[in-house]
């Protein structure tokens, strides 16, 4: 902090060094400086006799433990009272005698007020570095084994790219401007210098990662068992309630959560916890299963969107529930569509990406009444984002190659579409701004037309956006793209 703000950050006008270039950076966090200042003592006592230049200069003076300093710089007794008479002329000697032990109790006072504020400081420095420690850590040109012989290594530039050894990245999400990476075997915490914080090993089956801006969940498809985490740690680890396996889940910013599991009396439960893992609400989906869900902020409220099927035609049914009632609030039916996600945006819209259309319900009005937008083609990808506006991935022609994104406003209105010429693995909606990872690029999308940003490996899965800058991974490695 001491040095990004007035250097990196140039803050308080401080910008002599705007134009100066960084030859080193992100060497080591300032409180990590005096962790190491404080580790270089013999068992950690700061004293000057106990000072690590001792051992190379042994006439060294370091002592400013006393008023008098190290003895560098002595007053002679007669220049002493020459300067307290130069000061202060007391009228009497009785004023002398009487002021004396006043001012020797005030230096007493001092002094024990700065021990105190010293010995607190030196406290918390070594529970920081006890802290920073205690972790797995990987910064730049380092790498580290954890559990399982799992290697996690890190680039000498800029701390990217950031390899996984014998384990395969499934997804990253972006929470509290840290990149969350979840592996087959391992939940990791990636900062956007390439520090790595490990976070936790697990050995579940089928790992899913479910992400808010500031909690996410992982959680096994092939049994009930589930963890919540925020960007520094694992909250806590649990199994749902009715010990069901887990189909899809949600979570807020607040750490509220559902999850959807499978049912031996219904179709599908769907239950309710707070960010303490207290199951707050049950309610059983007894003929459509439910694909896609989404809590509202102050988790009163949950969208559920489930698939079923009647007379041998496919539908998509929408429920609006309210944890305050015992019945759902409302439900909305799309023929002939299977949903792909749903969400709550802006809190009062509900949005229902479906595989041939798109639903949007205005939670404002009274009639509540969905409107309905049918796409030309099969939509394959599609992205929301909380200004409303959704980015669809439709394919033309049933090629893979021949591609079409078409973005929405939250009333349902194409704002404007681009074609796209290759093949897409992944999509992020950021405002109108629409990002692509094809198979050699980044691609920027923007009022119907296309910018390729960079160029990139291989074989990549998925994009992410961490403090304004883009990142993509692929099986085994965590990039920058610009």
């Amino acid at each position: 902090a001491g040095y990004n703000y007035p250097l990196r950050d140039l803050g308080d006008g401080f910008n002599m060094f705007s134009s100066a270039v960084n030859i080193l950076d992100y060497v080591m966090e300032d409180y990590m400086v005096l962790a190491n200042y404080v580790k270089g003592f013999e068992n950690g006592a700061v004293e000057a006799s106990n000072s690590p230049l001792l051992a190379k200069y042994p006439n060294m003076l370091l002592d400013y433990s006393t008023t008098d300093g190290s003895g560098r710089i002595v007053l002679e007794e007669a220049v002493r009272e020459e300067v307290k008479e130069v000061v202060q002329t007391p009228e009497t000697e009785e004023e002398v005698v009487e002021e004396a032990p006043i001012a020797e109790e005030k230096n007493k006072n001092t002094i024990v007020y700065v021990v105190l504020i010293c010995a607190l400081a030196v406290i918390i420095i070594a529970f920081a570095a006890y802290s920073y420690f205690d972790d797995y850590i990987v910064s730049k040109n380092k790498e580290v084994t954890v559990d399982e012989g799992i290697v996690i290594s890190s680039d000498t530039n800029n701390g990217f790219p950031v390899t996984f050894t014998s384990d395969d990245i499934i997804s990253v999400d972006n929470v509290s401007s840290k990149m969350i990476v979840l592996t087959k075997k391992l939940l990791t915490s990636i900062s956007t210098s390439g520090k790595v914080k490990y976070l936790s090993s697990f050995t579940y089956v089928e790992p899913t990662m479910i992400s808010g801006n500031k909690y996410g969940i992982v959680y096994d498809r092939a049994s009930a068992k589930y963890m919540l985490f925020n960007k520094d740690k694992v909250c806590f680890t649990g199994e749902t309630s009715d010990k069901n396996h887990i189909i899809t889940a949600a979570i807020n910013d607040n750490g509220s959560y559902v999850l959807v599991t499978k049912s031996n009396k219904a179709a599908c439960n769907v239950s309710v916890y707070d960010k303490n893992g207290e199951s707050v609400y049950i309610w059983r989906c007894s003929d459509e299963y439910i694909v896609s869900v989404d809590i509202s902020d102050n988790a009163e409220d949950i969208i559920c969107a489930g698939i079923g099927a009647k007379d041998g035609v496919i539908y998509t049914k929408i429920y609006h529930l309210n944890i305050f009632k015992d019945k759902h609030v409302n439900e909305y039916v799309i023929n002939g569509s299977s949903v792909v996600d749903v969400k709550i945006n802006s809190g009062d819209h509900i949005i229902a990406s479906c595989d041939n259309s798109r639903l949007i319900i205005d939670l404002s009005e009274a009639e509540n009444k969905p409107n309905v937008v049918k796409y030309s083609s099969q939509a394959m990808a599609c992205d929301s984002n909380e200004t409303g506006y959704t980015a669809v991935l439709n394919h033309k022609f049933g090629s893979f190659d021949k591609n079409q994104i078409t973005v929405y406003d939250k009333k349902n209105k194409a704002v404007y579409n681009c074609d796209i010429e290759s093949h897409v693995s992944d999509i992020i909606c950021k405002g109108k701004k629409v990002y692509l990872l094809t198979e050699d690029s980044i691609v920027e999308v923007s009022s119907g037309k296309s910018n390729v940003l960079t160029q990139t490996q291989a074989n990549g899965k998925g994009l992410v956006v961490c403090e304004n800058k883009l990142y993509y991974y692929s099986t085994g490695s965590l990039r920058t793209g610009k």
